[in-house]
C-alpha cells in the first residue's frame, strides 16, 4: 500500500516538470518566477520528500519486475536475480545517458 501511495508523488513530480516546460514557453519572466517558487524552503522540503518517495517507488517496481515478467531464453526461465540485474543495468545505462546530456554543458 505504501508503494501505491508514492504514486501521488510521482504524479506531482511530473506536474512540476510540466510546469517548468510550460513556463519556459511563456518567456523568461514566467520561468524565473516559477524557479523562484520552486526554490523556496517549503518547496525544497517537498522536493526532498518527493525524491525519497519516487526512489522508493522505482526500487519497489524493480523488485516486482522478476515476478511480473517471466523471461525465457532457449525454453528455460531466467532466474529472477538475472531479470532484476538486467533491469538495474538498463536503469544505470539510461541514467548515465541522461547524466551525459545534462552534465556535458552547452
Amino acid at each position: 500500500m505504501a508503494r501505491e501511495l508514492t504514486s501521488i508523488f510521482v504524479a506531482a513530480t511530473a506536474l512540476v516538470l510540466l510546469g517548468f516546460a510550460w513556463t519556459a514557453m511563456q518567456g523568461p519572466d514566467a520561468y524565473a518566477a516559477y524557479v523562484a517558487l520552486m526554490t523556496r524552503p517549503a518547496a525544497t522540503v517537498l522536493h526532498a520528500v518527493a525524491l525519497v518517495a519516487v526512489v522508493y517507488h522505482a526500487l519497489t517496481w524493480w523488485m516486482l519486475a522478476p515476478r511480473a515478467a517471466v523471461v525465457r531464453v532457449g525454453g528455460r526461465r531466467l532466474s529472477p536475480r538475472v531479470v532484476l540485474g538486467g533491469a538495474y543495468a538498463a536503469w544505470a545505462v539510461a541514467s548515465a545517458i541522461v547524466a551525459w546530456f545534462v552534465l556535458r554543458g552547452p
